[in-house]
């Protein structure tokens, strides 16, 4: 359909994605997933909140064996969508803010990354043991701020 653009965004989602996941998934066992990954990240505002609409309006169908996994920081307009009635009844949040345990883990990761480093780099008989000092190893968890992508970069750049 050559004009599907010009027609409503759950229209689209409905033809483009939906559509052709229930015809391929006749007799599948499992729902699909389809994840949308920062969504505050996404076009505009209102975008952001039509998209949550219209992917409640498709999941309440009780026929549709798709889930949708949505992955955002917590903006205000956001939030407001995601406590619609309509929209709050089909939710099942996850915070993944919980900053102490991302240290934790983040900690883990940088550390692991380190040790690997220290055995694979092609002058691995020039690093010290000790390195690197446990002062870097806290700074650089502390600058993540509980974002893992923070310290990744930072480790590939070693």
């Amino acid at each position: 359909n050559p004009l599907i653009f010009e027609q409503s965004f759950e229209y689209q989602l409905r033809q483009l994605m939906v559509d052709p996941l229930l015809r391929i998934g006749r007799g599948v066992q499992c729902p699909f997933v389809v994840m949308i990954d920062g969504l505050d990240e996404c076009a505009e505002r209102s975008i952001q909140s039509s998209l949550i609409s219209t992917v409640s309006s498709i999941v309440s169908g009780k026929d549709v064996p798709i889930i949708f996994l949505i992955a955002s920081r917590q903006e205000p307009h956001l939030t407001m969508s995601f406590r619609q009635e309509d929209v709050a009844e089909l939710l099942v949040t996850m915070p993944l803010d919980n900053v102490q345990q991302a240290s934790y883990d983040i900690h883990h990761f940088v550390t692991d990354k380190f040790e690997r480093i220290k055995k694979t780099h092609p002058y691995a008989h020039n690093i010290p043991g000790n390195w690197p000092p446990p002062s870097a190893i806290d700074g650089i968890v502390e600058k993540s701020s509980g974002q893992f992508i923070y310290a990744s970069v930072v480790v590939n750049y070693v």
